[in-house]
């Protein structure tokens, strides 16, 4: 089958909000997860470079998750900001990873976003302040598995990560 992410491939994502409020730290979970296992790997970092304290496990998350596994890959930082990076091999690939991200309350781990409300959950929309693990990915209104693009915008407390090539 035909793969999504492209060999050798070296990509990071720094995460740092402009409009984070007192107390309000970094949630990163994904939506799907599918590396080469040991080879291809993605790592978190909490804070803005490689030298910040790491929050995946061992060398990094790799390999094909889901269900339990998926949201066991969820991570939370101390502050407002968070390094992402992915690294493929120069051989197999597989079908990649999409994550979000939202500010919760600091000490919340596994928290919606603080300003995802109820009916922002069932309304059918994508709405952006929902878009986390927690928050059941806005309860289902988005298609997160098919996202093939990096958001960062000032007024938005969210972004989306695929690993995919063009």
């Amino acid at each position: 089958p035909e793969r999504d992410y492209a060999t050798n491939l070296r990509k990071c994502w720094l995460i740092r909000p402009t409009h984070v409020r007192a107390g309000q730290t970094l949630a990163l979970s994904f939506a799907r997860f599918d590396l080469e296992q040991h080879y291809d790997t993605v790592k978190v970092f909490d804070g803005p470079t490689a030298a910040s304290p790491a929050l995946h496990t061992g060398q990094g998350f790799s390999g094909l998750h889901r269900g339990a596994a998926l949201r066991s890959l969820a991570v939370n930082a101390t502050g407002a900001q968070l390094l992402v990076t992915f690294v493929s091999d120069a051989s197999i690939t597989e079908a990649g990873f999409t994550f979000g991200w939202t500010l919760v309350p600091s000490g919340t781990a596994g928290a919606c976003a603080e300003n995802c409300t109820a009916s922002m959950l069932t309304n059918n929309a994508c709405d952006a302040a929902c878009m986390n693990q927690a928050c059941g990915w806005d309860g289902g209104g988005c298609d997160v598995g098919a996202q093939d693009f990096f958001q960062s915008q000032s007024h938005l407390s969210w972004s989306w990560a695929a690993a995919r090539s063009a």
